[in-house]
């Protein structure tokens, strides 16, 4: 991981280096295929306000890339509270107007009602809400959620552990093989106390 991280540094450093003309030229779109994570960075933010400026040959990539980076930041909504004041709640606001823009409402809309849900909610409601509308997500949606089950509702007393914990449980007899060790890692995680 440190070689690439390293190899992001670099390019970030490339990519502050240009001019907004110089990013957008051919030569330099391995900028943006390569090593981009991060919804919030510069050259994430640069793709999505010139999206319909770089190079014909290269627009399927680029809209391909910026729905990558929508889907994880979409999924950091969906799997953690982090919609907890007016100011996180406007880049919310904001990160949903640019979905909207590239036509992925739809795709997002049910990761949107759980997080707004959440937003809302206390600990206890929240696992309320998820073990009724479970059923809505679909099959990698669910594996999201209940694989960071402490990221997710962040329980804090015994009570809530056991909320939670039972919530994960009850889907465990059909959850796919690949989920369901996650979701044991996930509950493992949540259920043995730390020392």
């Amino acid at each position: 991981m440190s070689a690439f991280y390293q190899a992001g540094k670099i390019i970030d450093d490339y990519f502050e280096s240009l001019n907004e003309q110089q990013r957008l030229k051919p030569e330099n779109h391995f900028m943006f295929d390569s090593y981009t994570t991060g919804y919030n960075t510069p050259r994430v933010q640069f793709m999505i306000a010139n999206r319909d400026r770089f190079d014909t040959s290269k627009s399927n990539d680029i809209a391909e890339q910026i729905k990558q980076q929508m889907t994880f930041e979409a999924n950091r909504y969906f799997t953690t509270n982090v919609i907890t004041d007016q100011a996180s709640r406007q880049e919310y606001d904001k990160f949903k107007q640019n979905v909207e823009k590239m036509g992925l409402t739809s795709k997002f809309a049910n990761m949107f009602r759980f997080a707004e849900a959440h937003a809302s909610m206390d600990v206890e409601a929240y696992v309320d809400f998820c073990d009724k509308n479970f059923d809505t997500l679909d099959t990698e949606e669910q594996g999201s959620l209940l694989a960071q089950l402490s990221k997710t509702f962040a329980p804090s007393t015994p009570e809530q552990i056991k909320k939670v914990s039972g919530f994960a449980r009850k889907r465990l007899p059909d959850l796919p093989i690949s989920q369901l060790l996650m979701t044991a890692y996930s509950l493992h995680d949540l259920e043995v106390p730390k020392h």
